[in-house]
């Protein structure tokens, strides 16, 4: 049997979120041969000691580590900003100079939880360098941008056919043309320079937490949907919705799971997964009052499907929701 390989990027701060996605992956491939790839950055000896404590609770786990440090060069050669003052996003794209020994390489975000076995996702016949989900909307800051833009909390690299097309020598030429307006770095870069050889997966492999909330609500999500035509249309999202496989924990009502909050679809999701390495776990105080009130949540998707643009971005100036703004980092 073969092993499928999935690749983390994370400093010590994420650590946990990695760690709890990391469960929910291997809770859903018992039986699945998985090389798990980590590269770090600053991980402390307690984080590698918890790492290899759970690799030797799973007898179908390979685990790999490389330090950051592998593809700095890289990284600092193509003048990639950082993002929130770190370069470990920026590493999945250099992902295929350090790892060998595979052609096919799941890359997950440290925020995203494993629902599902992706073996489909893997054994899939796709035809191209790099696979995604679409994101719910544009960002603001590439609204003239003309094409799909995917998210990149969830990515599969083809990595004959990455160095095949010269993917690489095309991210370098606009890290340089588009360096200024590069807002979310290694997800713009993908996107600005690759787009049409971007594979669409379906949305139940990167569902956001409006679409799973949406999803409650029927009438809603038909007005919703309107305003997001770039994304998938309510057909397609109901369809993935009945068996999602990966979703994706971003914030949402200004909280995340593992703040203390009322909120968030995926509270209960992260806790059973958090648990199961750290059985002390506490949430964080979200320190925010809108994370609290469930009420709340139906009136802002309310008013994103039924207000009128120049409405919409007028209660916006007031309140700040944490609904979405066109990037799931």
């Amino acid at each position: 049997m073969e092993y499928y390989h999935v690749l983390y990027t994370s400093d010590t701060n994420y650590f946990p979120h990695m760690m709890t996605s990391l469960c929910s992956l291997l809770s859903n491939h018992i039986d699945t041969r998985l090389c798990v790839h980590i590269i770090e950055d600053h991980f402390t000896e307690e984080d590698f000691q918890r790492l290899y404590h759970i690799s030797s609770q799973y007898s179908n786990l390979r685990l790999q580590i490389y330090p950051i440090e592998k593809v700095l060069k890289s990284i600092y050669q193509y003048h990639i900003p950082k993002w929130r003052g770190t370069d470990i996003a920026n590493a999945r794209l250099f992902s295929n100079e350090i790892i060998s020994g595979t052609d096919k390489m799941l890359y997950l975000d440290c925020d995203i939880i494993v629902n599902n076995s992706l073996e489909g996702l893997f054994q899939a016949d796709i035809s191209s360098p790099v696979s995604a989900v679409k994101e719910l909307c544009m960002p603001n800051h590439l609204k003239d941008y003309q094409g799909a833009y995917y998210n990149s909390g969830v990515l599969l690299f083809d990595y004959t056919l990455w160095e095949d097309l010269g993917c690489s020598r095309k991210l370098y030429d606009n890290a340089k043309r588009y360096h200024s307006v590069l807002r979310y770095p290694d997800q713009d870069l993908l996107n600005l320079s690759l787009n049409d050889m971007i594979h669409n997966l379906s949305p139940g492999y990167n569902v956001h937490p409006t679409v799973y909330y949406m999803n409650r609500h029927s009438y809603l999500s038909k007005k919703f949907y309107q305003r997001f035509p770039e994304y998938y249309s309510l057909e397609e999202i109901q369809d993935a919705l009945e068996m999602p496989c990966i979703f994706h924990a971003l914030e949402f009502m200004n909280a995340r799971p593992w703040n203390d909050n009322s909120v968030h679809p995926f509270n209960d999701f992260y806790n059973e997964y958090r648990k199961m390495w750290d059985p002390n776990f506490e949430l964080l105080p979200s320190g925010n009052k809108l994370s609290k009130a469930r009420s709340m949540v139906y009136v802002k998707l309310a008013a994103d499907s039924f207000l009128s643009e120049d409405t919409l971005q007028k209660v916006k100036s007031k309140v700040r929701w944490g609904l979405p703004d066109g990037k799931g980092k």
